[in-house]
């Protein structure tokens, strides 16, 4: 589907959005790698009218990332893995790596932050914080209403991190020694690193609220079990034997199916299947690669191969899931 966009006031002033009385051009992307101070997060800020949200087919594509979007105002509506979802002002929206979505519809007072988040950043600072249970719950919600107190709280400090960031690109520290300039430049990326951080601890404080209690941490077997989620979502694309992953770990398979079934009451192979068929669906669903491109870049011996697979778990051959969700 082509997004609906017509708006009119964003034109006239050419603001993505306006905090504490600041107007910030859409589109503009502060921080990232390729930033001066090479940070391992970006803010971007996004209205009606930003490109991304304007292309021909409304794809949307991450990979490598996390994303948070949070809606300041309007809605926005798109499908991910087929399944409908609304943003609505003040709620926020979590995006997975390697996603696909397509979006549906844009209201014309549309404006939202979007946060991108390097994965290997997530996995060593951000997922350290919560167990294993509320990890794959997290995973496994996307929409998320933030209490108004908190969404305000979490605006404000994006709003600072991108005054701070654009106030350090434009500075010139010439005049000082090299060393002393690549020693500043070490303080202002923690110093702003750790200003996400505290972003990301009001953000998992809003849906702590509202998820139901937890069993408590269990020490070296939760650890166990976060290592093995993070194995998965780095290497799904290649390996989908469970000994790959019991090698990793250190662990026999029969060890580690154990674990993992009785800390997230699913098996390691649901884990994994989950993942592959979740993004076979994606490329079938919103990209134009071939059936044997799929099976290519998803490490399966040929296309046969990849199709029983698909079909075993999905119920239907993989062009029979293409042409259903275009509707032919």
């Amino acid at each position: 589907m082509s997004i609906m966009v017509t708006n009119e006031s964003i034109k006239k002033n050419g603001f993505g959005v306006t905090i504490n009385g600041i107007g910030i051009p859409r589109d503009k992307i502060f921080g990232g790698e390729d930033s001066k101070l090479n940070l391992p997060f970006s803010i971007t800020y996004l209205d009606a009218n930003s490109e991304v949200l304007k292309s021909q087919t409304g794809d949307v594509s991450l990979k490598g990332v996390l994303a948070l979007l949070m809606c300041t105002e309007g809605y926005l509506e798109g499908y991910i893995d087929n399944e409908l979802h609304r943003l609505n002002k003040y709620d926020a929206f979590m995006l997975s790596q390697s996603v696909y979505g397509k979006l549906s519809a844009v209201s014309p007072d549309f404006k939202a932050i979007a946060v991108g988040c390097d994965l290997e950043y997530y996995f060593t600072h951000i997922d350290n914080m919560i167990d294993t249970n509320i990890q794959i719950q997290l995973s496994e919600t996307k929409n998320i209403s933030v209490p108004l107190k908190q969404f305000k709280s979490i605006c404000s400090i994006l709003s600072t991190l991108c005054q701070r960031i654009e106030e350090e690109e434009n500075n010139d520290v010439s005049f000082l020694p090299p060393d002393r300039q690549a020693i500043r430049q070490n303080i202002i990326r923690e110093m702003l690193i750790s200003s996400i951080n505290v972003l990301a601890c009001e953000l998992i404080n809003s849906i702590l609220i509202t998820l139901p209690p937890q069993p408590a941490n269990r020490g070296r077997k939760d650890e166990i079990v976060k290592s093995f989620m993070k194995l998965v979502h780095d290497n799904y694309q290649t390996h989908r034997d469970l000994k790959f992953y019991a090698d990793k770990l250190f662990l026999s398979p029969k060890y580690l199916s154990s674990l993992v079934k009785q800390r997230t009451h699913r098996a390691p192979a649901e884990w994994i299947d989950q993942r592959v068929i979740s993004y076979a669906k994606q490329l079938l669903g919103y990209s134009d690669t071939s059936v044997k491109q799929i099976a290519s870049i998803m490490n399966f011996p040929d296309q046969s191969f990849f199709g029983k697979y698909f079909k075993h778990r999905v119920g239907m051959s993989p062009k029979a899931y293409r042409q259903s969700m275009k509707g032919v």
